[in-house]
């Protein structure tokens, strides 16, 4: 399974991710990188973020595991060290070190559902949280499906925004998804935090439901990017490729291993070492929303 399309091959199916211990590619390119010259935003130990207009951000990553639409991941590498990078339609600039776009493997970002059984991949999806809870962080909105584990919160803070979830569900099972969205965002620990993340899944899971029951949901879609929307480029990015059906390695890899018992456990664990709680959180609001079927309101 390959997470990367080459320019000038054609593949069997180029929307499959692959392992990411077999990729070659010493550079790989996001499907979805936005043109024009970003400012270094925020630097991790293999993560630098880069601000541009808007809501575009790009990000540049020595692990492949990392990749996503908008993200470039230099393998075998080292962040770059310049604070700005510019990005044109045939090349991608960090100082004075030019990528040729045209020469340089790219990954792919789209997920298809006609790769695999919807019904199966469904009822192993509603089984996680009983078979595989002790998986997600104690703190994660896991307990959005599992109320029991709401007694991992105690203090203020964490009592909180428990509190705040519990009614934004039920706003959600309500129809009511613009109040539930209000109450979500920007709650929650980490540079991302848990609410938006939370909603992040929501819209990738608006993409199978819609697969799955043949309804267009891009206007709930739509409505409920713009309620998330808020000061923070880096999630106002995450949301938007959310609701486009931008996959992010972790992601694919997750629903592509599905099918396959071994290799779903082991992909779901790399799904959840994402942040602290952020890949549990997405995935609690994926599951959240595949299991009550938001948008299809009967």
């Amino acid at each position: 399974m390959r997470p990367v399309c080459y320019p000038n091959k054609v593949m069997n199916n180029p929307f499959k991710p692959m392992p990411a211990e077999s990729l070659s590619e010493e550079i790989v390119l996001g499907d979805n990188l936005p043109s024009g010259t970003f400012h270094l935003h925020s630097r991790f130990r293999d993560v630098a973020n880069f601000a541009g207009q808007g809501n575009d951000m790009v990000y540049v990553t020595t692990k492949e595991q990392n990749m996503s639409a908008n993200g470039i991941c230099i393998k075998n590498g080292s962040l770059p060290g310049s604070v700005s990078l510019t990005i044109e339609n045939d090349h991608v600039l960090f100082g004075k070190e030019k990528i040729n776009r045209h020469q340089t493997a790219t990954y792919c970002s789209q997920l298809s559902f006609h790769e695999i059984h919807c019904g199966e991949f469904e009822r192993y999806l509603l089984e996680i949280p009983e078979k595989h809870g002790a998986l997600f962080a104690p703190h994660s909105l896991l307990f959005l499906l599992q109320p029991d584990r709401c007694r991992n919160f105690s203090g203020g803070f964490d009592i909180h925004f428990m509190d705040n979830a519990l009614k934004a569900a039920d706003r959600l099972l309500a129809k009511n998804t613009k109040e539930a969205v209000g109450l979500l965002k920007g709650t929650g620990r980490g540079l991302t935090p848990a609410g938006d993340d939370f909603i992040a899944g929501l819209l990738l899971g608006l993409h199978f439901t819609a697969f799955k029951e043949k309804e267009s949901l891009s206007d709930l879609q739509n409505a409920i990017y713009q309620a998330a929307c808020g000061d923070n480029p880096l999630v106002n990015s995450f949301l938007r490729h959310a609701k486009e059906g931008h996959y992010f390695y972790l992601f694919k890899n997750f629903v592509y291993s599905s099918p396959q018992k071994k290799k779903a456990t082991e992909s779901l664990k790399m799904l959840l070492t994402m942040g602290a709680t952020s890949g549990a959180d997405l995935l609690s609001g994926y599951i959240f929303s595949v299991k009550h079927k938001i948008g299809i309101w009967f």
